[in-house]
């Protein structure tokens, strides 16, 4: 399966929440982009909403925040 058919991202930006599922894979590689790709939506949902700028370095601390996340639960 293409790794842009394991994941889906769904936030609630109302509520500040999203929940993302992520397929298994025996490819470490294409799991990690695949995280990469859901938490980059997650990212710019946060962004979209709080008028934070994608260029900025926010985004960045952003998305580090939630691989170091993603990181301790697996």
């Amino acid at each position: 399966m293409a790794s842009n058919e394991r994941g889906l991202t769904y936030s609630n930006v109302g509520k500040r929440e999203s929940v993302v599922a992520v397929g298994a894979s025996d490819n470490k590689g294409s799991l990690v982009n695949t995280i990469g790709h859901e938490l980059l939506h997650v990212v710019a949902h946060i962004c979209d909403n709080d008028g934070i700028e994608m260029q900025s370095e926010e985004p960045c601390y952003i998305m580090g925040e939630l691989c170091e996340k993603i990181f301790e639960s697996i």
